[in-house]
């Protein structure tokens, strides 16, 4: 294994330059490490540049005049800096060692300072302010660098400055012994471990066998008391054999027991219980594993649904863009956008109930003057939403409404479609759809709209049996919806335009107290 070391400059600016230093470094006996940016990237790229500086022992960056690609936000403890800026500075901030070279106008440039730092976009109003502004933000990280205490260089030529990397060969060779020094201490550090868990392992498998020989003691003595000498040998063969694979799997056991204990990333409580295997043995190690057992799977569950919260409070915002494609009449983004969501994030109620009143509409927009396929897939898919909901007693009356409404849509577009079996399926959609709205009715008994939604299926399944024939059911749903409008108007309850028109029309119908 090699020391690596990260060359840091502009791409466009250094290229080559930092590919023949590379082959020096190569020479040298180290291994160069970069990242190619040309600002057409998409995402925030200091996680890779994080991720390969972590394994590198010192960074050398040439500082030109261009400032290069920046990340979309300004970094929260640099501020605003491009990516080579960040090189350094977090570099530093690793407490590696760092090698500042400033090349002169002599050396190798791959594009020319004048055409650097300019947009990409050829119709950016102000390409000039737009150069002008990250030069200045260059020309000061300059200015900081020669006013700080940092040693640097001012190579004037492509010679000089191979010479400068040739000189710094001793710099180098105290950071390979450095790095010596550092594999020694890790391979003492490993061995340590090793040991550690080779003793561990020893304790713990002695302690499992222990045990599985005192098991199979208890189902010998077991098999010595059954009656019949058959029956007691079959009993001692299931003991032998179910001994002998608790053997085969003992030494796993034992050692995945011993490696996860040595990972930094094992918890206190996983530690402690190894230690008592190892110490005490199976039933004490088990005793202790059921007393923690509760409060660490409550705190599981806490910190599941922390997470839950925090990335459905990212995706929120995009949530909102999906309704507002949805309001601007962009259907095909807005389910797009919808279903991106849904599969990140298929459990989320917020998600679930502004989906599902999506297909709700569009559903009834093929319905009505689109496709009837269509719109039996979207009602289908609401439907499927919908039932992924919480329980409607635990939701808004709003959102409670989206599975009684997933389910009339179902049935109004089977009635529409009329193939065989499609009305019994349809009532079926419909009884359950009032079954929903009865309960809320009964949960939210002053709610107008609850009512209100009650009455209307009343009144859709009355229409619904006399279409088929059956009239005293069609009746007896036509008298229950009546029944709800005459409570409203006996207690002086606010109706709109159309209950009351409809309570005007089936008065007649129903002159003595409704049932």
């Amino acid at each position: 294994m090699k020391p690596r070391l990260f060359i840091s400059a502009v791409t466009r600016e250094f290229a080559s330059t930092r590919q023949r230093v590379a082959h020096i470094l190569s020479r040298l006996g180290y291994e160069p490490v970069w990242e190619d940016i040309f600002g057409a990237e998409p995402g925030d790229l200091r996680p890779i540049l994080r991720a390969k500086m972590e394994d590198c022992q010192g960074l050398i960056q040439f500082v030109g005049h261009g400032y290069g690609a920046e990340p979309p936000e300004p970094d929260a403890e640099f501020g605003r800096v491009s990516y080579i800026q960040f090189e350094f500075l977090h570099m530093r901030k690793l407490g590696r060692k760092t090698w500042l070279i400033f090349p002169g106008p002599g050396c190798t440039r791959d594009t020319a300072p004048e055409q650097l730092d300019l947009p990409r976009d050829p119709a950016h109003p102000d390409p000039a302010g737009y150069q002008a502004e990250r030069r200045a933000l260059q020309e000061a990280y300059r200015q900081r660098l020669c006013a700080s205490e940092h040693l640097y260089h001012e190579p004037q030529n492509d010679d000089a400055l191979e010479l400068v990397i040739e000189r710094l060969r001793d710099e180098f060779r105290e950071l390979r012994g450095e790095f010596a020094r550092w594999q020694q201490n890790v391979t003492a550090h490993l061995e340590r471990i090793e040991e550690g868990q080779r003793l561990t392992r020893e304790r713990i498998r002695a302690h499992l066998l222990e045990t599985s020989e005192k098991k199979l003691a208890e189902d010998l003595a077991a098999a010595d008391i059954a009656k019949g000498w058959e029956e007691r040998e079959r009993q001692r063969e299931a003991a032998r054999q179910a001994h002998a694979a608790r053997l085969a799997r003992i030494d796993d056991l034992a050692r995945t027991f011993a490696e996860i204990e040595g990972r930094a990333d094992a918890s206190a409580v996983f530690r402690e219980l190894t230690r008592i295997l190892g110490e005490e043995g199976v039933d004490a190690a088990l005793a202790y594993a059921e007393r923690q057992r509760p409060g660490e799977l409550e705190n599981v569950r806490k910190l599941q649904a922390a997470d839950r919260e925090r990335y459905r409070a990212r995706l929120r915002p995009f949530l909102q863009a999906a309704q507002l494609h949805a309001a601007r009449g962009d259907v095909a983004t807005a389910r797009a956008r919808f279903q991106e969501i849904y599969a990140l994030e298929p459990d989320w109620p917020a998600l679930l109930t502004a989906f599902g009143w999506f297909l709700y509409d569009q559903s009834v927009f093929q319905k009505q003057h689109g496709s009837l396929a269509q719109a039996f897939k979207d009602a289908s898919q609401m439907l499927e939403l919908a039932e992924k909901l919480p329980p409607t007693g635990r939701l808004p009356y709003e959102d409670a409404r989206v599975l009684p409404a997933a389910l009339e849509q179902m049935g109004d577009v089977l009635v529409l479609r009329g193939q065989p079996g499609d009305a019994e399926k349809a009532l079926g959609h419909y009884e359950r759809c009032h079954e929903v709205l009865e309960r809320l009715f009964q949960a939210n008994p002053d709610s107008a709209q609850a009512a209100r939604d009650v009455m209307v299926s009343h009144f859709k399944l009355f229409h619904f049996h006399r279409q088929r024939g059956d009239e005293p059911a069609a009746m007896a749903n036509l008298a229950k919806c009546f029944a709800i409008l005459d409570s409203f108007a006996r207690k002086g309850r606010p109706m709109d335009a159309q209950m009351r028109q409809l309570y005007e029309q089936l008065k007649p119908a129903f002159p003595n107290d409704p049932p």
